[in-house]
């Protein structure tokens, strides 16, 4: 059983909201949102206008009616009150002043009459322009020694950057103005024998190596003195037997294994001394002899067959 605020007993809600006349959907919306029983059972439907104010204190029965009297349109009023105007900027307009103290009913009609658009002015009002450099002046970059440039861009070439990116990746990692446009970082770049370098391109030259090839070797998990010292032909390595050759290229050469088979092997499983001596039968051989390659082979075989059945 349900009751309602008088202590009435109904069957069910939709009788008690027949019994006061007034849609269930419009009963349960109400209570969802947190009317009491009594005002969503007893509150007229329709649409409930709320007396507003103006600035001046003047009572209107609703936002419309105040609208009309100030014969605005009630999504501007809206838009503007959203924007954060008082009430008494979103009925008559904000005005706007100039450096000269002419007055503007927007941002957008004073930019109109200095022919520029709103958001030229608004980027040089939030790069610290004066009202009067953001509405007649030209855009102006200035580089750390203060000559003045009409972009980065041309900022940039001016110092012989012609790469684009080479200036933003620096700005990125927290290099000033001035050292993104040197390309000098003193004390920036140490060697592993604490040598300092103002980049480590300076750093890679002083040892000899290209850039290129030392950033690949650090990424590939090379130590600092294994990147700068080893030889542009690649780090010594060491064959099964103890024997000492320049790179990877010159073992494989000595066994007489192609460096593309020593690699694939190597992925493959095969030990070190696999991977240089064995080839390709000498590895079933040895597998047979466990007893795994026969296995599979019967297995691959039963698959087969099966399938063809």
């Amino acid at each position: 059983m349900i009751k309602d605020h008088k202590g009435n007993e109904y069957s069910s809600k939709r009788e008690m909201c027949r019994a006061y006349n007034i849609d269930p959907r419009v009963f349960y919306t109400r209570m969802h949102t947190g009317w009491t029983l009594e005002k969503a059972l007893t509150e007229p439907t329709g649409k409930r206008e709320k007396t507003v104010k103006d600035h001046r204190g003047k009572t209107y029965p609703s936002i419309n009616a105040m609208c009309k009297a100030y014969d605005i349109d009630y999504r501007k009023y809206d838009r503007r009150r959203r924007a954060g105007y008082s009430v008494e900027d979103a009925l008559l307009g904000k005005v706007v002043h100039d450096h000269e103290g002419n007055s503007f009913p927007s941002i957008k009609d004073m930019c109109e009459y200095y022919g520029i658009s709103v958001s030229r002015y608004n980027y040089r009002r939030n790069r610290g322009y004066s009202v009067k450099d953001a509405l007649t002046g030209k855009d102006v970059v200035r580089d750390h020694k203060g000559n003045e440039y009409s972009s980065q861009k041309e900022m940039y070439e001016a110092w012989g950057i012609e790469n684009r990116g080479v200036f933003y990746e620096r700005r990125k990692h927290g290099w000033t103005l001035e050292e993104a446009l040197t390309g000098e970082r003193a004390g920036k770049v140490c060697d592993h024998k604490g040598d300092k370098y103002p980049t480590v391109k300076s750093m890679c030259e002083a040892y000899g190596i290209k850039f290129a090839t030392y950033n690949g070797r650090r990424k590939h998990g090379w130590t600092l003195a294994e990147a700068l010292e080893t030889p542009a032909g690649g780090r010594a390595v060491k064959d099964h037997k103890g024997n000492e050759y320049r790179n990877v290229d010159a073992m494989c050469e000595a066994w007489g294994v192609n460096r593309g088979t020593y690699e694939y092997r190597r992925l493959s499983g095969y030990s070190l001394e696999e991977a240089l001596t064995q080839n390709k039968y000498e590895r079933v051989k040895r597998l047979r002899r466990k007893g795994w390659y026969d296995n599979q082979t019967k297995n691959t075989c039963s698959y087969e067959s099966d399938g063809v059945k």
